[in-house]
């Protein structure tokens, strides 16, 4: 069932393996997930990569995590996305930037949408942090200027959900397929001369 040969890693394999078990009902909300030995064995893997596995699932809000008690399945909340948009930029420092988020806001402002801002300074763990609060905040979209880090697709498609939307802004993520937007510096160039 896990790939050791897969340039995915195999806590990510096991991660996706146990959220699809979630997802097709094989766990009821509330009920106790195996111990992490237990899982080690049934999919032969060390302890270690259960442990990762299981902590990608807990920031995702899929588990539940009580000391002393064991891990658990969230429960399923009903409540739909609320009129929020998150945008997350590297950094503030240039008109480009501030220019992207007007004209965003003001679209948004538009549509009776709010915007959520965060910077993600460059840093990849950071944006992935923003990311997932921008979730928790139950955003119904998410525009993304990466931080273009050669292992971003990987660390970015951990904690994204498929029910999310997502719109990538002026920057390529190799190795991801999304929505994109880009400034044509190109054109600009050739209207200006």
């Amino acid at each position: 069932m896990l790939n050791p040969t897969s340039p995915r890693p195999l806590y990510q394999q096991l991660a996706d393996l146990l959220k699809q078990q979630i997802q097709a009902g094989a766990y009821l909300p509330g009920s106790r997930l195996e111990s992490e030995p237990e899982i080690a064995t049934r999919y032969d893997v060390a302890r270690g990569t259960v442990r990762q596995a299981l902590d990608l699932l807990v920031e995702q809000g899929m588990l539940d995590r009580i000391q002393g008690k064991g891990t658990f399945i969230a429960a399923t909340e009903a409540s739909p996305c609320v009129n929020r948009v998150g945008v997350v930029v590297p950094y503030l420092n240039d008109n480009l930037t501030v220019g992207i988020l007007r004209g965003i806001e003001s679209v948004l402002r538009a549509h009776e949408f709010s915007l959520i801002y965060s910077p993600s300074e460059g840093d990849l763990e950071l944006e992935k942090e923003q990311i997932l609060r921008l979730l928790r905040e139950k955003v119904c979209g998410l525009i993304l200027m990466p931080v273009s880090s050669s292992n971003e697709a990987a660390v970015i498609s951990q904690v994204l959900t498929p029910e999310i939307q997502i719109v990538v802004v002026d920057r390529v993520v190799p190795g991801w397929v999304t929505n994109s937007v880009f400034v044509d510096n190109n054109g600009g160039a050739m209207m200006i001369v």
